[in-house]
């Protein structure tokens, strides 16, 4: 009986030592994944700005790469600068240059901020979302593509959301094509 119970207690010793290890192993996992947690930008970027006074150019609102040859074209002149919106995830979308639409497959996207105020009604080609088309105007996703197919949520493009376009008019206008007007162009 003596036995087993000096059994017991080194197997509960050797129990307790194997669960704080394991304790032990987890706490220094968690802290490792949090000090290289991703962690998200500034909700204002300016990243070549970024990149001088830090050394980093942040990838999830940035690009970095040659994007200038150098004089004698021998080389290249590394740079940080802003990546385009429509490439950017939401939840790095930065508010200052940056906004959040819903695109022509009904998702939410990071697209281009547009300058100045919210029109009264949505002119030729506006492609905003605080405001109605203007009468006459109709809101319409499609591009027409090289190969004569049609693109019509335009992803990764500037053509990603829906635009005002004149269609139903019987004439084929500026911004229209045969996939976002059938009807006029088709």
């Amino acid at each position: 009986m003596q036995k087993s119970i000096k059994k017991a207690s080194r197997m509960s010793l050797c129990s307790r030592k194997f669960l704080y290890q394991v304790l032990g192993i987890l706490f220094c996992s968690l802290a490792l994944t949090s000090a290289f947690a991703e962690e998200p930008p500034p909700l204002s970027s300016n990243c070549p700005q970024t990149f001088a006074a830090t050394g980093k150019c942040p990838r999830e609102i940035c690009d970095y790469g040659c994007f200038t040859v150098t004089e004698d074209g021998a080389g290249c002149l590394m740079a940080c600068r802003e990546k385009p919106c429509i490439f950017i995830k939401n939840q790095f979308c930065p508010a200052d240059r940056c906004q959040i639409l819903k695109s022509c497959d009904d998702t939410e996207i990071c697209y281009y901020k547009f300058k100045g105020d919210s029109p009264a009604c949505g002119t030729i080609g506006y492609n905003g979302q605080d405001a109605q088309c203007c009468s006459g105007l109709v809101k319409r996703c499609g591009v027409d593509l090289l190969d004569g197919s049609c693109n019509m949520s335009g992803k990764n493009s500037i053509y990603a959301v829906p635009s005002c376009i004149p269609c139903g008019n019987r004439i084929c206008d500026q911004f229209e094509n045969k996939c976002n007007c059938p009807e006029d162009c088709g």
